[in-house]
């Protein structure tokens, strides 16, 4: 009994589970309006569009700029999806406003295959103009693309927040549950 009461203090006593924010920003561009495709069969249509998100362990600062490297990313143009497990030289600019939101970006990402070339970005300025795009390419001169460019072009960005556990606080979970099972 004395074993029991003891075991219940120190579980007791056990930080609870840390949990740390994520921050997501998502991306939804307009329907593409320009084609091109050269040696290749067109597979963009009007109903493709640049969509997707990034994701960071803190929130883009009031009023901040420059580089980022995200958590992870995965970005669409109807046709592909490139992300963190499968880019090449991705690239990720933003200025935010007073409030933390993105005002200006330029995201780009490349998929790089033993003979293919695919591409897809988005930038914009709020307010002025954006333009983003998809390419498709079994080689180096054979190409499908799609885009849209002008002003007010440019998508829309929204933010969500998760809290996720960090993983020195999951052991203390697994810990506490072995120690609550042992018989006494």
């Amino acid at each position: 009994m004395r074993l029991r009461a003891v075991l219940v203090s120190v579980i007791l006593l056990l930080p609870m589970p840390m949990l740390a924010d994520s921050f997501t920003y998502t991306y939804t561009g307009n329907d593409f309006t320009n084609f091109n495709a050269s040696g290749e069969p067109q597979v963009y249509t009007t109903s493709d569009f640049v969509s997707g998100e990034f994701t960071l362990s803190a929130p883009l600062a009031d009023y901040s700029g420059g580089y980022l490297d995200p958590t992870s990313f995965s970005f669409s143009d109807g046709y592909q999806t490139i992300s963190n497990i499968n880019a090449s030289d991705p690239t990720f600019y933003v200025l935010t406003n007073g409030e933390g939101a993105i005002i200006q970006w330029h995201i780009t990402m490349y998929m790089n295959g033993s003979s293919n070339y695919d591409e897809l970005g988005t930038n914009g300025t709020i307010g002025s103009g954006g333009a983003d795009f998809g390419q498709y390419s079994d080689n180096e001169f054979n190409y499908a693309s799609a885009g849209i460019n002008g002003t007010g072009t440019y998508g829309t960005w929204s933010v969500s927040t998760a809290a996720t556990p960090e993983p020195a606080s999951l052991m203390l979970v697994a810990t506490w549950s072995a120690r609550s099972f042992v018989p006494v």
